[in-house]
Parts: structure tokens; C-alpha cells; sequence
């Protein structure tokens, strides 16, 4: 990322760009190109409301934490017609809700939060969009979905399980500093953007994928981050995606197992828990905000005392990206004494 920084529009840049494209198109599971933008997620996640919902069409957002609830207040500012099919937070969105919100009424788009790292809960994408096909297709219902946190750390089925947009930001499991989205669309979800009107220019689907297909960018990008994701794709590549994949779950898992020996517990149901991070309730009526200050003034770490809502009930510990379980270590050593001299 240091080094100097070439025209967007040379051949130097776009064989970097190029040579991205095979790793970045299997961790979603696409043939699809993979589109770069220079935003935060946030970014692509309007794109797809300004894109993808036609003028007098709804879009039902799937909410069950933070950032799923926020995507349904975005799509309000947009001024759509938006509803909010709601889960408490902790629980996930399961296929019979989505199917009798779909029975109930037409939807343009759905969209869904893979991994809602709010919570830690990972929602049933395949079976969540097979219903999308079953029961939206001949109202030729779309399904754009926020992959933030599970791109290249969870499987991920574009094309096969049918799912429109696949967007994630470079900053989380694929361990780039923050400031580009990787985003997949299908052909499906052009043509619809076609339909759409005032799609604007710096986010219209049609204009990244005009550039796509000659491995450029819609205007200039953050070139230092392509180069970074051109390194990242080299070094996925030599682990591989598979072994990456085992390693978030085994990451996961250790975490896991160590809060239950020490009286935490996850706040996702088995077998709906995000591979790239841990969101644990204390054992006790401990202050996860006066906890995670004590753990960073006696021991310097840093962890997030819980988001939204829930700040001050749980503490979210991220194992997203290249870290390993070895890494883990010290902060869950340090964790262990803090609880020692913490009053319950």
C-alpha cells in the first residue's frame, strides 16, 4: 500500500485490479465480476435501495440488530415505502416469517444482514433466499444482502442460492483498512436497475458494471486499498479459501468454549452463531462498559462493551481476518483476571 500510486486508468492499475477478481469471485461464489467502490458499506447498502426499487414498490428489510434496523431506517430516508419484518434481537430471521411477509404482499427487494455482528447472530441465508425464489419470483422479488463480516470467513453460495447482491467491507474479515466495499450483482438486479430512474451516477449499478468488465473503476478509487486487497487476495489464495474458512470457525469455537468454562455465554442460539466474532452475556451483573474500561486501563486491550442497545449487557470479541486462536490467547488470559478482581 506504500508504494507509488499509478493512474486509475493505466494498464498497471487495471492487471492489479484484474488479479484480484478470480479469489474475490470465489469467496462470494459467483462468475459474477466483483465491483470496487471507494465508500463504507453504508454506500452500497443505499446503492441497492436507489437501484433495485422501483418508483411505487416496497422493500421489506429483514431487522433483528443494529445494522439490519438501520438498513430499514436508511431505506425510510430514502423516501420508499419500507417495512420492517422484526425478530428480537438475538434470534433470527427464519424462513416462515419471511414467507408470510411475502404471502402478505408484493416486495421489489428484501434485504438481509448475513453475519448482524450486533448480536452475533448469522441468519439462515440459503434457506432464507430459497424462500425469496419460491414464493417472490413471480413478482420477481430481489434479495440484496450486507456480507460485512462473513465474506471469506463463512461459505457463501451468490449464483447457486440465488441472492442478487453480495456487498462487504474491506475492514472486517477481509483485514484491510476501512474506506472500499466489494460488491457482486447479479444480472437480474441490472436489469432491474435499468427500470429504475434518478439512479444518480457514483452509485448507479449500470455504471460500475460498464467499468467492471474492462477491470476498471467508476471514477477514481483508493488505490493504496486496491493494492492492499490485491496482497490479501495472494495471501487467502496461499491458506486457502477452505482452510480460511475452518480457521474463523475454529477461532470462533475457542472463544465459545472458553466463556462457557467461565460462565459467559453467546447470545446467538446454537447454530445460528457469526464464524468471525463472539457477542458473550457476563455470568453475573457485570457492567460490560465498566468492565471494558478495566480491561483497557489494567491491560490495554481494547474490546467493544456491547453496540446499540445492547451496550452494558455483553461484550462483542472479534476473530475476523488473520487472526489465530494462538493470538486469542492474552486477551482471554488477561480477561480471566480482570474477572478475578472484578466484584460480581
Amino acid at each position: 500500500m506504500l508504494q507509488d500510486i499509478p493512474g486509475h486508468r493505466s494498464k498497471a492499475f487495471t492487471e492489479v485490479l484484474a488479479a484480484t477478481q478470480p479469489v474475490l469471485r470465489q469467496l462470494a461464489g459467483t462468475t459474477r465480476p466483483v465491483y470496487l467502490a471507494t465508500c463504507s458499506s453504508w454506500g452500497m447498502m443505499e446503492a441497492c435501495l436507489r437501484n433495485l426499487v422501483r418508483p411505487g414498490h416496497a422493500v421489506l428489510n429483514c431487522c433483528n440488530g443494529a445494522f439490519s434496523d438501520r438498513w430499514h431506517e436508511v431505506a425510510r430516508r430514502c423516501g420508499l415505502y419500507a417495512t420492517a419484518l422484526r425478530v428480537p434481537w438475538g434470534q433470527p430471521i427464519t424462513p416462515g416469517l419471511l414467507e408470510e411477509a411475502l404471502k402478505a404482499r408484493h416486495y421489489d427487494l428484501v434485504t438481509l444482514v448475513h453475519a448482524e455482528t450486533s448480536t452475533g447472530v448469522l441468519n439462515p441465508l440459503q434457506e432464507l433466499a430459497e424462500v425469496i425464489h419460491l414464493h417472490g419470483q413471480a413478482s420477481e422479488t430481489l434479495l440484496a444482502v450486507d456480507v460485512v463480516s462473513s465474506y471469506s470467513a463463512t461459505p457463501l453460495a451468490m449464483d447457486s442460492w440465488g441472492v442478487d447482491v453480495m456487498l462487504a467491507g474491506t475492514q472486517k474479515a477481509l483485514a484491510l483498512p476501512p474506506g472500499m466495499v466489494v460488491c457482486a450483482i447479479s444480472e437480474r438486479a441490472l436489469e432491474r436497475a435499468g427500470q429504475v430512474p434518478y439512479r444518480g451516477f457514483y452509485m448507479d449499478f449500470l455504471e460500475y458494471e460498464k467499468n467492471a468488465i474492462r477491470d476498471m473503476t467508476i471514477s477514481t478509487p483508493a488505490i493504496p486499498l486496491v493494492y492492499g486487497l490485491a496482497h490479501r487476495t495472494t495471501e487467502i489464495q496461499r491458506e486457502g479459501i477452505e482452510n480460511r474458512w475452518l480457521r474463523h470457525r475454529a477461532c470462533r469455537t475457542y472463544v465459545t468454549q472458553w466463556a462457557k468454562k467461565h460462565g459467559w455465554h453467546s447470545a446467538a442460539p446454537s447454530g445460528f452463531q457469526v464464524d468471525s466474532l463472539n457477542c458473550l452475556i457476563p455470568p453475573s451483573a457485570i457492567n460490560t462498559v465498566d468492565f471494558v474500561e478495566q480491561l483497557k486501563q489494567q491491560f490495554a486491550w481494547i474490546i467493544d462493551p456491547g453496540y446499540g442497545a445492547w451496550k452494558g449487557k455483553c461484550i462483542r470479541l472479534s476473530n475476523m481476518g488473520i487472526l489465530t486462536t494462538q493470538e486469542l490467547d492474552p486477551l482471554l488470559h488477561d480477561m480471566e483476571q480482570l474477572m478475578k478482581i472484578t466484584p460480581a
